[in-house]
């Protein structure tokens, strides 16, 4: 009843596991890109704040920077997230539209009082954040005319009919070792057993007008409790330990209506292919960092964070509406539930920062993100499908490399800011499609006004990224892939208020 069940036999998954892995690894790989959203102030600088210091946002990637506060502090922030989608599937372009609010971030840091300039350390803050790591909201249409012959999706279920059934025809009171699309299918006329073959096929034999939509939701956000101490005003040390929060959600209708000419789809009209898949999750992680005042206009920092480590449950419901020259079909399955554990990449940053007396700010980072540790972990009779799984996104994917550049001027009590964030591709050379490759480009900018114990900070981010995807996977004959361009935009305000 879940995505795995047609690939409880070994020998089904060495078949089809192609097409399986392809939606294991877009799994994994969402869940494991951050956009670097946070306050207004640590948006507007691009997430250059590795060597910065004091921010709720960078308890997620430097806790060094809670050493830095000297008072208590409460923060808020809410933000508007929009998402353009524009997908090229089958020569046709599509676009979409999705508008969200969201809270960024938002905590409490609690400062000790400075003690004597006599002693070794200086004081220590204990801080909790509630930050936004990475959001999933947005809207895709795909929409083509196929007419690469047998390339239908019902050709999948046809296919997994030959090979678990071995080409022999079985009745429908037997059908009991496919996944329930395959198994909606064959109820619904579109994986039939031809005599005149021996073998297992689909009445979608040519013309096809397909479409797709898809709308997701939920997003990746991390409850952060983060200590820091001070030693001689030169030298900050901290640590996180984060709990991340999953929460995606992604609703699917996928059509095929008859586009042949004369009647070689034979007695095929049109089907429509409802999912629901749902993933929820909690975890944990461990971060250190580092911050060094080498001399009062130049900062040094670094910092680490352990392989986040995510148990998650997993539901998928489906149900396939086909009509047919002979009637009409409607088959619907019950709710299946997977739970499995994920590891996602460590991470380390490196960071560089020049100040300028009452005049603001240079930051420079770089962050190095272990792709290549992605890991799935299921559990009894799975384990062979996790493991096969594994050596995939070992062989696919590599060290990530990322670079953040953000600046920050004073004016009075103004502050103005921009920042810029690139992220390259996590795929080997050989996996990559030219153009959409998974990189990632965001620009920022905004600006903040302080107060005796108020700040308020405006911030806009603005993301680019594209990727390619094949809806689906047949061994004879090449699916057409889709061309993904998204751009995201980010809006945010924050409000900070000192307590002490």
């Amino acid at each position: 009843m879940n995505r795995l069940w047609s690939i409880i036999v070994t020998a089904v998954f060495t078949f089809f596991g192609q097409a399986y892995a392809q939606s294991y690894e877009a799994d994994i790989l969402r869940f494991s890109s951050n956009n670097y959203s946070g306050t207004a102030r640590f948006i507007g600088v691009g997430g250059a704040f590795t060597s910065v210091g004091a921010d709720m946002s960078n308890f997620s990637f430097n806790p060094a920077g809670v050493g830095m506060y000297r008072s208590s502090v409460a923060q808020f922030s809410f933000g508007v997230n929009h998402v353009n989608a524009s997908s090229v599937y089958l020569r046709e372009t599509n676009e979409d539209f999705k508008l969200n609010a969201t809270i960024p971030s938002l905590g409490m840091v609690f400062a000790s009082k400075k003690t004597s300039n006599n002693g070794l350390f200086r004081g220590t803050s204990i801080g909790f954040a509630f930050n936004r790591l990475a959001d999933y909201n947005s809207s895709e249409k795909i929409d083509g005319f196929n007419t690469t012959p047998r390339s239908s999706l019902s050709w999948v279920w046809a296919n997994e009919m030959s090979e678990v059934y071995n080409g022999q025809f079985t009745d429908m009171t037997s059908v009991d070792q496919v996944s329930f699309n395959t198994y909606a299918g064959f109820y619904g006329y579109l994986a039939n057993f031809d005599s005149s073959v021996l073998d297992y096929t689909s009445p979608v034999l040519d013309s096809v007008q397909q479409t797709r939509y898809i709308d997701s939701r939920g997003g990746k956000n991390e409850m952060a409790l983060a200590v820091g101490t001070n030693y001689l005003d030169k030298l900050y040390l901290g640590a996180t330990l984060g709990i991340p929060l999953l929460n995606y959600q992604s609703e699917s209708r996928f059509i095929e209506r008859d586009g042949a000419s004369t009647d070689i789809n034979t007695f095929f009209n049109e089907f429509e292919l409802k999912q629901d898949y749902r993933t929820e999750g909690l975890g944990f992680n461990f971060k250190m960092g580092v911050i060094y005042r080498a001399a009062p206009w130049l900062r040094l920092g670094g910092s680490f964070q352990t392989p986040e480590r995510i148990s998650l449950t997993e539901r998928y419901s489906s149900e396939l509406n086909s009509e047919m020259d002979f009637g009409d079909y409607d088959i619907s399955s019950g709710e299946g539930i997977f739970q499995y554990r994920i590891r996602l990449p460590w991470q380390a940053n490196l960071g560089l920062s020049f100040f300028f007396k009452n005049k603001g700010f240079l930051s420079m980072d770089y962050g190095a993100v272990g792709y290549n540790s992605m890991r799935y972990t299921f559990e009894n009779d799975f384990r062979e499908i996790s493991d096969a799984i594994n050596a995939g996104l070992g062989a696919k994917y590599k060290l990530g490399h990322q670079l953040r550049i953000g600046i920050e001027g004073l004016i009075k009590q103004f502050r103005l800011r921009a920042g810029y964030n690139y992220s390259d591709s996590p795929l080997k050379e050989e996996f990559r499609v030219d153009g959409f490759a998974y990189t990632r480009h965001t620009l920022s900018g905004g600006f903040g006004m302080l107060f005796d114990r108020v700040a308020i900070d405006f911030a806009y981010q603005y993301n680019v990224n594209k990727q390619f995807e094949q809806p689906y996977v047949l061994s004879t004959v090449e699916v057409s892939g889709v061309e993904r361009s998204q751009i995201q935009g980010l809006g945010v305000v924050s409000l900070s208020y000192k307590l002490r």
